[in-house]
């Protein structure tokens, strides 16, 4: 399950998650992915086949940096 990383409302990185993950943790790896990807980033979106995995907002509301 592909999870799409965004800059600037594009794509700038993609990670495939595990198959087989509920909803919540999806989102939860995302989370932790983001968190460890380098450079300035908008948000995530996590996409299962055709179905789009809600997590509320497809762009965080602030900028995420390198830490």
């Amino acid at each position: 399950m592909p999870c799409y990383f965004l800059r600037d409302g594009h794509v700038a990185g993609v990670e495939v998650l595990p198959l087989g993950l509920s909803d919540e943790g999806a989102i939860a790896r995302a989370h932790v992915l983001l968190s460890k990807r380098k450079g300035p980033l908008d948000g995530f979106e996590v996409w299962d086949r055709a179905r789009f995995v809600p997590h509320g907002r497809a762009l965080s509301s602030r900028r995420m940096t390198s830490l």
